[in-house]
């Protein structure tokens, strides 16, 4: 699953026009239990629903794309929020 930005990003010093969240699709209950304990563990405050967190979602799609969830943070607000949207409609199918 790709998502195609409308301006070039910078994503560990190269520029890229998309993210291919390639294992988004292969990802395991497993995986996402295990990013899900994680988030809880990283972010103390009450969240219902991770799957509609921003911070759960960059989570979700670094391990897809086999990234650092921080790099997803310097991508421009848009171009995050489509990443983030891409991964929320995929979480709450």
């Amino acid at each position: 699953m790709k998502v195609e930005f409308e301006n070039s990003q910078k994503l560990n010093g190269s520029e890229i026009k998309e993210l291919d969240l390639v294992d988004l699709d292969k990802l395991k209950g497993r995986d996402i239990i295990e990013l899900e304990t994680a988030f809880r563990q990283l972010y103390k405050g009450y969240v219902p629903v991770p799957a509609i967190d921003m911070r759960f979602q960059a989570l979700v799609a670094a391990r897809a794309a086999k990234i650092n969830p921080k790099d997803l943070e310097e991508l421009d607000a848009d171009a995050f929020m489509q990443v983030c949207a891409t991964v929320r409609d995929f979480l709450v199918k």
